[in-house]
């Protein structure tokens, strides 16, 4: 199991896809009307998951907001929070726990 991932060399083909020189910084992701917790924290596995098979994509993700952070689910939670908007997975939590319990709708 890999504790820390390193970009790889520029111009390397890992799986044939991707080189780093293919990816894009991640872009600012929309939370729903309706957010879901669970869908974020299985959004959040999936990207642990990606990371530890060594998917370009998901290393892309990781490197824009939390480059030196040890590989752990923790450390997903933390892309996905701040892919939202926000700085830590806790205030994720908190304002989709807000607008579930208004009975409203996100709107950003």
């Amino acid at each position: 199991m890999l504790d820390h991932l390193d970009p790889p060399e520029p111009g390397t083909r890992t799986d044939g896809r991707l080189t780093e020189g293919d990816l894009v910084a991640t872009t600012h992701r929309i939370l729903p009307p309706t957010p879901d917790l669970d869908q974020l924290r299985r959004d959040a596995k999936t990207l642990l998951k990606e990371l530890r098979g060594g998917d370009l994509a998901a290393r892309a993700r990781l490197h824009a907001v939390a480059r030196d952070l040890p590989l752990r689910l923790s450390t997903a939670q933390l892309v996905v929070a701040r892919e939202h908007g926000v700085d830590s997975w806790p205030q994720l939590k908190e304002l989709v726990d807000r607008v579930v319990a208004q009975g409203t709708r996100y709107a950003a």
